[in-house]
């Protein structure tokens, strides 16, 4: 389902102008509500499709124009999304939340977009009464997409300056079936990032102070004032694999803490104080060696993961980006090998860790519930050789 801004060059010269896409299709699948899931869901991909539904107790939208892309959607508020829609091709996709409201939303993961045309990744939903097509933007590929608008000020929230635009639509196809006139509001972050927290009350009351309002987020005839967090992309390709859950992710333990791998119950364990000395799981004895620092990283909502026994980090070698690759430690400078973000799967609980560099997840070689086996890095998946947790 789309009815996303997006950005074309127009006719004469280089100008770009917004203009909205639309169909009538999610009109056509009638009402739609969020239901707790009572158990977890399998992971489910749909590919080049027209869709929305309920995963694993979140609101989820796909929209494909043409080309090629998939949609996986994984544990919890998690989903990756490959695209590839060349010739002025579409697509976006998100899971949620299917009716617009203010809330604390955390997300983290990977957002890979390619050259060309435009991508972007924001919290993206709609009201009515009035109608109001809204995005808070974290990140974006080569084109900022509220280019056009009209510059209504700032707010400065969850660690950034956030730029306000306002831009308006006249007989635009929309989420009332109706082609009619309606406004579309903007924050833009100043600074991009793949991860984080975006409370989007603040935003709403800065863009009420412009005169900027919203609609009643209890009133949605049409049943689709969905509010996700969306990854786009217009004309090009790239990647996104991306977790949404509502609230603030806990902060880091300030003590060191054991790193628990759900599938084999082992400890992430270093045998050795020597560089590049690969690391492996053994039972978890509480000890120094198994005891790890979670420590801020030098990119935004990034972690380093320290040794109590050594003070070295944990670091893919040769900054690899090979499935499979030992992870070993490593004297701490802040190199993207060495960085992680953690992506939370059922918080605050169980989380993976996924490497800036490669993209990758830390894993246990071929998931084996033995002492001794390697940890590696590995595509990441739902598996719970992937999962993590931590333990005093």
């Amino acid at each position: 389902m789309k009815y996303e801004s997006m950005l074309l060059a127009g006719r004469a010269g280089r100008i770009w102008r917004l203009f909205s896409l639309a169909g009538l299709f999610a009109l056509a699948l009638g009402a739609l509500m969020v239901a707790p899931a009572a158990q977890a869901e399998a992971d489910r991909q749909t590919c080049s499709n027209n869709e929305v539904g309920t995963h694993n107790g979140f609101f989820y939208t796909m929209w494909f124009d043409h080309g090629t892309s998939c949609i996986q959607l994984k544990a919890g508020g998690r989903y990756a999304l490959t695209w590839q829609v060349p010739n002025n091709g579409n697509v976006v996709a998100g899971k949620g939340w299917a009716t617009s409201a203010r809330r604390t939303i955390s997300y983290s993961g990977t957002y890979s977009p390619g050259g060309g045309g435009a991508s972007y990744l924001a919290v993206y939903g709609w009201t009515q009464n009035p109608l109001v097509e809204y995005y808070i933007v974290d990140n974006w590929s080569n084109y900022n997409p509220s280019s056009g608008g009209t510059f209504m000020g700032t707010v400065t929230t969850d660690g950034d300056v956030y730029d306000i635009y306002k831009s308006r639509r006249y007989g635009a196809p929309n989420i009332t079936g109706t082609n009619q006139d309606f406004d579309q509001y903007w924050s833009v972050r100043r600074t991009k990032r793949t991860s984080g927290t975006i409370t989007t009350g603040n935003h709403f009351d800065a863009w009420a102070s412009k005169g900027m309002n919203l609609g009643d987020f209890n009133y949605c005839p049409s049943q689709h004032c969905y509010q996700v967090l969306a990854t786009e992309g217009y004309n090009n390709s790239g990647s996104s694999d991306l977790t949404v859950s509502e609230g603030t992710p806990p902060p880091p333990p300030t003590a060191a803490v054991g790193l628990i791998n759900l599938n084999s119950g082992k400890a992430l364990d270093t045998w050795s104080s020597n560089d590049a000395s690969p690391l492996q799981q053994w039972d978890y004895w509480a000890t120094d060696n198994q005891k790890w620092s979670i420590v801020r990283g030098r990119l935004p909502d990034t972690w380093e993961v320290r040794s109590k026994s050594n003070g070295k980090c944990v670091s893919v070698p040769s900054s690899s980006t090979t499935p499979g690759a030992v992870l070993n430690q490593w004297p701490c400078y802040g190199g993207t090998e060495q960085l992680w973000y953690q992506v939370w799967i059922n918080y605050p609980q169980l989380f993976q860790l996924v490497n800036v560099n490669s993209t990758q997840c830390m894993d246990v070689s071929y998931g084996s519930g033995a002492n001794g086996a390697a940890i590696i890095q590995w595509t990441c998946h739902s598996g719970n050789s992937q999962r993590w947790s931590t333990r005093p």
